[in-house]
């Protein structure tokens, strides 16, 4: 047999059919290809007029013709080496130890620049884009579903609802925020307990057990307020949407098809990673409120006040597990970061509290 021939055998499959027909090519050194089919039919092809998929250990090697027939064809070094020409190919890099500890190295650092810089960085300049009306029609199906499942009407006497209403409605136009539609809404829920929460198109809710747990303070409940204005004025939402969206598409990108345990496995780091995204909008939404607090002429030790009351409904855990599993940073810290902010110390907290 001519040196300069090879010959192997593989598995045709016309485009858009199932059917496999056997087949038997020969490779020359010209770089033409004949092809045999077992249907007695048979044809030549030139090597740069195909699609060839890169070697990948053992792996079967797929020809794609122009018509996009396809040709498979079992891997081994002469095949190999025919066409890819004697050059180096992607398989190179399997057997170089260099390449292997490159890629230990390099493929986390490129999981976390993915993850924690440019998933962030692209919500971010996406959120402010998002049209008006995705915004209402996100609020609009998420207030519908809570209404069904967690809200309930509000339990609170309506003068008290009435009054802090046209308080914040004033204090919104003193702020001169970007964003000017607010609704302000109370409700009793036993699902969310003591909580306010924002929703991406202006709409603040606050349940009836967060006015109590603050013994219906007004100044503390507008602290809490100004920071819910916070998140929506800074898009967090929408953020949040975004880069929970581009976390998911990523891992299925880069992880494809997994179950089991390693399924379990990324279900947890999502939520973990999704957590520390909202931590983070927390802090620019605390900030938020302080400065805000303060140049309204208004007390910043309101908002410590608040997160001292939150802190008596905290759950026993240690910091490190807190600050894995929480959606919010830890409530010491965040009080401590008003205090700062207000050149403050825990006993002036304590006096101001008893105080009021």
């Amino acid at each position: 047999m001519d040196e300069n021939l090879i010959i192997v055998k593989g598995d045709y499959f016309q485009h858009g059919s199932a059917a496999c027909i056997n087949a038997k090519l020969k490779f020359y050194a010209s770089g033409l290809i004949f092809v045999e089919l077992d249907n007695n039919t048979s044809f030549s092809i030139n090597k740069d007029e195909i699609s060839i998929t890169n070697r990948l250990g053992s792996l079967p090697r797929e020809l794609t013709l122009p018509n996009n027939d396809l040709i498979v064809i079992e891997s081994d070094s002469l095949v190999d080496s025919w066409l890819s020409d004697g050059k180096r190919d992607i398989s190179f890099f399997e057997r170089s130890p260099k390449a292997v500890i490159a890629s230990i190295m390099l493929v986390p650092l490129a999981f976390y620049f993915v993850f924690a810089i440019a998933i962030p960085a692209m919500a971010i300049a996406f959120a402010p884009a998002v049209p008006e009306w995705v915004v209402k029609q996100t609020t609009q199906q998420s207030m519908s579903i809570l209404e069904r499942t967690s809200l309930e009407p509000s339990k609170i006497d309506e003068n008290l609802q009435n009054e802090l209403k046209t308080e914040w409605q004033s204090l919104l136009y003193e702020m001169k925020l970007d964003h000017q539609d607010f609704t302000i809404l109370f409700r009793d829920s036993d699902t969310f307990g003591a909580n306010a929460f924002a929703l991406p198109d202006g709409t603040i809710v606050f349940t009836d057990d967060l006015l109590k747990l603050v013994n219906y303070d007004k100044d503390i409940l507008t602290a809490i307020f100004v920071h819910e204005v916070g998140h929506v004025e800074q898009h967090h939402s929408i953020r949040l949407i975004a880069q929970s969206i581009a976390t998911s598409v990523a891992i299925s990108y880069f992880f494809g098809d997994i179950s089991g345990i390693f399924e379990v496995f990324i279900g947890t780091a999502s939520t973990i990673t999704s957590n520390q995204y909202t931590q983070e909008a927390e802090w620019e939404a605390d900030n938020f409120a302080l400065e805000k607090l303060q140049q309204t002429g208004r007390n910043p030790l309101d908002f410590a006040a608040g997160m001292q009351k939150f802190s008596e409904l905290a759950p026993e855990m240690s910091d490190e597990l807190q600050i894995l599993l929480s959606s919010h940073p830890l409530t010491e810290d965040r009080i401590q970061n008003a205090l700062d902010f207000s050149e403050s110390n825990l006993d002036d907290l304590t006096l101001y509290i008893q105080n009021k």
